[in-house]
């Protein structure tokens, strides 16, 4: 084991129904033409058996008791203050919504998935990673959305910063009650618990320090930040990196610990760190789970620096169902009820005709005009045709004649 490169379970997307309810309203009135990316946010948490998993339209439970590393988005995820749900670490991210399908198709993702990447080691070198943690906990969205047919195309990204060395295990993981007394561990719980109430929630990194002789040691759980003014380790004291980890298994841990390794090597130049793998997130007043789900790494991190020409690697984009390198479709179509379809169909047509050209037409008067009409013959049935087609939803019609054989020939109405 020792020696081994360390490798991670990947992420894997969950889109509730709702987002694409969201999604679909901020193209149409927000967006519209733009594909500039929007700003959104999801969350994660500790491992999810597949048995308690939720399922949704667009992530079903595993199967056969596999382990979920799910990252989620949510119809409130483009709400700017949103709360993420208790017990989860908020994860920050990027939807672009492009136009067209053969837009889709061209879009440049290793190009999408360098930038994400070079956003993220740029804070990393500022030190704002270590002041706001949350910015290596990113994930991005590039979707297609076919709004007349309720239809859905997407594919995540989990972008991860890959050092010029991939970190090695120094030895086997190990459990973390092994390291740590019953007393410590209670400790642990109520500092993570703390440190979680804060106003940004659960921080998906965290430190925890160790001071004191064996026999009598106190347990601290402290934000990332503390690195920035003392990065030292003080005499007497010990130092553990902590992370939020969504993996369930064994000796590989979650997708987030890529991006805090490449912090502590890129950074802080650290040859060595003991990593500790959260695997439950504690309720406060609540005691400690028997035995523990927690693991401890012991990790080894090269400290030579990347060569100055050497480009920077990223990688996370997220396999489809197929288990292939490829964007995943929903189709919403079968929820919708088809009189509802119709009347959105005609008004997506109208928004797309002001954009394009009469972006100061207002579409919701016309909507709402009532309109009366008199007469219904071949002029008056011209004269309706043109007022559905702009949106009137209330016409009135008055005619004293008689349908004939020969009026359905010009008349459509009849």
């Amino acid at each position: 084991m020792a020696g081994t490169v360390l490798q991670h379970q990947p992420f894997a997307s969950g889109v509730d129904i709702s987002f694409w309810s969201s999604l679909s309203t901020i193209k149409l009135h927000e967006l519209r033409l733009s594909d500039t990316a929007r700003s959104a946010w999801g969350s994660y948490s500790t491992p999810l058996p597949a048995s308690s998993a939720p399922s949704t339209a667009t992530a079903p439970a595993a199967a056969g008791g596999a382990a979920v590393a799910r990252l989620s988005v949510f119809g409130e995820s483009f709400e700017r203050c949103g709360d993420a749900p208790r017990r989860a670490v908020r994860a920050v991210g990027a939807v672009t919504v492009v136009n067209t399908a053969d837009a889709f198709k061209e879009v440049d993702k290793k190009a999408l998935l360098q930038k994400a990447g070079q956003e993220m080691c740029d804070a990393v070198d500022s030190g704002e990673a270590l002041r706001n943690p949350h910015l290596l906990a990113r994930f991005d969205m590039l979707s297609f959305s076919d709004l007349k047919n309720y239809k859905h195309t997407y594919w995540f990204a989990f972008p991860a910063l890959c050092p010029p060395a991939p970190p090695t295990l120094a030895k086997e993981p190990t459990p973390t009650a092994d390291l740590l007394s019953p007393s410590e561990l209670a400790q642990l719980d109520a500092g993570v618990a703390a440190l979680g109430a804060g106003a940004k929630g659960m921080p998906p990194f965290f430190l925890v320090t160790l001071r004191g002789a064996d026999d009598a040691r106190a347990l601290s759980v402290e934000a990332l930040e503390k690195l920035e003014a003392h990065p030292e380790v003080e005499e007497g004291t010990e130092r553990w990196f902590g992370f939020v980890d969504p993996s369930s298994l064994a000796s590989n841990p979650g997708w987030p610990l890529r991006n805090l390794l490449f912090l502590l090597q890129r950074r802080l130049r650290i040859p060595t760190a003991r990593v500790l793998c959260l695997r439950h997130l504690p309720s406060p007043g609540a005691a400690p789970p028997s035995p523990s789900p927690d693991i401890v790494l012991d990790i080894s991190l090269s400290t030579d620096p990347a060569p100055e020409d050497a480009p920077l690697t990223v990688v996370g984009w997220e396999a489809n169902a197929r288990g292939k390198m490829g964007a995943r479709q929903v189709d919403l179509a079968p929820f919708m009820d088809p009189k509802i379809r119709a009347v959105e169909s005609a008004d997506l047509n109208l928004k797309l005709m002001r954009w394009r050209f009469l972006p100061d037409l207002d579409t919701d008067r016309i909507r709402t005009t009532k309109c009366l009409l008199l007469g219904a013959g071949t002029l008056g049935c011209n004269v309706a045709r043109s007022l559905t087609s702009w949106g009137a939803r209330d016409i009135t019609f008055v005619d004293y004649g008689r349908v004939s054989y020969s009026n359905p020939t010009r008349q459509w109405l009849f």
